[in-house]
């Protein structure tokens, strides 16, 4: 079922959408989980309040991690397995329900961001910026960008999505994706 004032044209799987975004559906119309994927390239958010956590702290890194493993509109298994097999959680020194609180935050800062519109660009320019700004410490950067290299790759492609937050991360923190897959 679309969403009231949704046209079918608008409606798209992740994989297909370069720019992608998600409109929340509530109420007795929604039959469908709530959320619908879809493109609005001319789209512009203004600037993000994001829940407030210290700079380079635990929590700012796990709203930078969520941000990209659901960016392209898809939380993969694979991308929560590979966090657990390298051992995030543990080298930041959380626990699982540390960075459900985190995740749900950063949920909720989505939806709070979508206003009246009822859309956010999941990889729009400025709430990129806005969660990376958090991450100051050069360490903390090469430490984040080397994983969410590996969360990329885990669940088998490399999304459109993935990689534009993955581009903006690199140029904004200025690292190299050679130098990173070399350890160097």
């Amino acid at each position: 079922m679309l969403a009231l004032g949704q046209d079918a044209a608008d409606v798209r799987t992740h994989a297909d959408i370069p720019l992608l975004g998600v409109l929340v559906c509530e109420g007795p119309l929604c039959d469908h989980g709530g959320l619908h994927i879809r493109r609005r390239p001319e789209y512009h958010m203004d600037q993000p309040t994001l829940t407030p956590y210290p700079a380079n702290s635990p929590e700012a890194m796990l709203r930078i991690i969520t941000l990209f493993v659901i960016c392209d509109g898809d939380l993969a298994e694979g991308e929560m397995e590979i966090l657990e097999q390298i051992g995030v959680l543990d080298t930041l020194g959380v626990d699982r329900n540390l960075f459900a609180m985190v995740f749900d935050a950063y949920c909720d800062d989505l939806i709070a961001h979508a206003g009246t519109a009822r859309y956010v660009a999941l990889a729009d320019q400025d709430w990129v910026d806005s969660v990376l700004s958090a991450v100051t410490d050069p360490k903390l950067r090469r430490y984040l960008a080397q994983t969410l290299l590996l969360v990329a790759h885990s669940d088998g492609h490399f999304a459109d999505a993935e990689l534009t937050v993955y581009r903006q991360m690199l140029d904004r923190w200025g690292l190299d994706v050679d130098q990173l897959a070399q350890g160097t």
